[in-house]
């Protein structure tokens, strides 16, 4: 899981921790394409947290979605 990727970074905080382990959240963004944002709350305070936006892969789905339905409702010429 991707969660894994947060837990295993090393910050400079992580001396003050007393054994202590971040805790990691997870909030999906969009359901029907995966965008999550994670939340990695280090123990040694807020200055140490990470946060991680994870999107799918969906750039040129999106693109192309925009350039056809521009197409089909634009009323500039050449669009």
């Amino acid at each position: 899981r991707t969660s894994s990727v947060l837990r295993g970074i090393k910050t400079t905080g992580d001396d003050n921790t007393g054994g202590l382990v971040a805790r990691v959240s997870e909030q999906i963004l969009l359901d029907y394409d995966g965008s999550v944002l994670q939340t990695a709350e280090h123990p040694a305070g807020a200055l140490y947290d990470i946060q991680a936006l994870l999107q799918a892969n969906t750039d040129n789905y999106y693109l192309d979605t925009i350039q056809k339905i521009e197409e089909q409702f634009s009323d500039t010429s050449g669009k």
